[in-house]
This record gives structure tokens, sequence and C-alpha cells, in this order.
């Protein structure tokens, strides 16, 4: 059964006031529960994108697209819509694997393309001005986010997903 797309409303400082009945019974959440304590959502990073100020953040931006994130152990793309004094947050479910394509920061984008090309880690270091450990830590976290153990796996995922263009 696929999963639903996820919706919940909140004021204007968090405070849950009504959610679609799928997103109330996954996140095991009620009227009156503060957002952040409900979705506890992690990035690609393993970072909490919920925070006490967020609902203020959202006061001067129509819209937070948080993009790919963990939530209630499935993976979503997670957007907050301001609308007046209210807070749409919307859960679109994510298709198997689509997370750890999409969790990719543009800089691992542009190392894992190099790294399509054939290029090795110091020469990577060159051509994006940056020291070889620095390299060598975007590629551990490339191999963890797409869940392969080579570079060639890597390189061949991102082709494949599109993350990548061919022959880059």
């Amino acid at each position: 059964m696929p999963k639903e797309i996820l919706n919940l409303v909140t004021d204007a400082q968090g405070e849950i006031i009504a959610g679609s009945d799928e997103a109330l019974k996954l996140l095991h959440t009620r009227e009156g529960m503060r957002c952040r304590a409900a979705v506890d959502a992690l990035t690609g990073e393993a970072s909490r994108i919920c925070t006490a100020t967020c609902a203020a953040e959202l006061a001067g931006k129509p819209q937070r697209d948080h993009g790919a994130v963990r939530v209630a152990g499935d993976s979503y793309r997670l957007v907050c819509t301001a609308t007046g004094e209210l807070r749409v947050i919307t859960m679109v479910p994510l298709p198997s694997g689509a997370d750890q394509d999409e969790r990719l920061t543009p800089r691992e984008r542009e190392v894992l393309a190099l790294v399509a090309r054939g290029y090795t880690n110091p020469r990577i270091a060159r051509s994006l001005k940056m020291s070889a450990s620095t390299v060598r830590t975007h590629m551990e976290h490339i191999l963890e986010k797409l869940g392969v153990r080579t570079r060639a796996a890597a390189a061949a995922r991102a082709i494949a997903a599109g993350v990548i263009p061919a022959g880059s």
C-alpha cells in the first residue's frame, strides 16, 4: 500500500491545530502538541530540522522546502508553508532510494561528478580547491548516503538516477 501525503496545520507558534488522519496516526500526535515534537524530522546530515524558532523563521518567507528528510523512519519531502497566521506542514512520500540521491549537497554532487570522470581524490582536491582530507570526507558521506561501498558504485548509481549527467 503506497504511503499517503501527510499534512499538519499549526498556529503561528507551532502548535498543531489540525492534521490529516494518517499524519496524526503515523506521528502519534494530537492537536495541541508542538509541531517540532511531532515531526522530529532528520536531514541527510542527521540534523534536526524542526527547532524552537522554526515558526518565527517562516514569518518572513512564504515557504520553506526542507528537501528529503526522515520522518517516523520513512523518507519524505517536507515543505512548510505560511498561510496568514497558519503554517501547513506537507510531507510527500519519496520512492525507495530517492531520499539518498536528494540528500547529496551541491558540493558532494560536484565531487561525485569528478569521481565519475575518473578523478582521484588529490586531483579532485586540486580541481575544487579543497584539501584531500575534505574530499575524503565528502566521499565518505556520498558512499553512506547512496548506500554503496565503492566510488564506482556511487558514480553508477548517481548517473542512473540522473543525479549527475552521464559523461560529466
